[in-house]
C-alpha cells in the first residue's frame, strides 16, 4: 500500500510540474518582431536561400498568422519552386488579410494558369485527345514556347 501511495504522490507531483510548465508565458513568442523577421526572410529570398527564407516565414506565421506580407513572400517561394497547391493556399491567406494588394491576385491567377497547364500536361500522357491548342495557348500566356 505504501508503494502505491508513493507512486500516486510521484505521479501527482509530475503532473503538477508539467501543468505548471505549460502555464508559464512564452516570452519568445512576444519577443519575435514580425517586421525584422520578414525583412531577414526577404534578404534570404533575394539571395536565393529559399530554405532559410521559408523557415523564417513559417516561424513568423506561427506567431503572427495575419501577416499578409509573410504569406505573400511564402507563396512566392512556393510558386518559384513549383509547389503550386502550397502557393495557392498562401496567396489565398495573403488575400484574406490584404485584399487590396493587386500583386496577390495577379500571382494567384498565375498559379491557376500553371495548375491548369500542369493538369493538361498530365492528361496528355494518358489520353490521345488533342490538348495541344489549349496547352499551346497557356504556355504562350506564360511566355514559354511549346516544343
Amino acid at each position: 500500500m505504501k508503494n502505491r501511495t508513493l507512486g500516486y504522490l510521484i505521479l501527482s507531483m509530475a503532473l503538477t510540474f508539467l501543468a505548471a510548465c505549460q502555464s508559464i508565458p512564452n516570452d519568445r513568442r512576444e519577443a519575435v518582431d514580425p517586421v525584422s523577421l520578414r525583412v531577414s526572410a526577404q534578404r534570404a529570398y533575394q539571395s536565393g536561400d529559399f530554405i532559410s527564407a521559408e523557415s523564417m516565414l513559417r516561424r513568423n506565421l506561427s506567431i503572427h498568422q495575419r501577416d499578409a506580407d509573410s504569406w505573400f513572400l511564402l507563396a512566392n517561394i512556393h510558386l518559384r519552386s513549383g509547389q503550386y497547391a502550397a502557393a495557392q493556399h498562401a496567396y489565398q491567406q495573403a488575400a484574406l488579410y490584404k485584399p487590396e494588394q493587386a500583386a496577390i491576385w495577379h500571382n494567384l491567377a498565375l498559379v491557376h494558369i500553371r495548375l491548369a497547364t500542369q493538369t493538361l500536361l498530365q492528361g496528355m500522357r494518358h489520353q490521345d485527345d488533342d490538348f495541344e491548342p489549349l496547352i499551346g495557348w497557356l504556355l504562350e500566356v506564360q511566355g514559354v514556347a511549346m516544343q
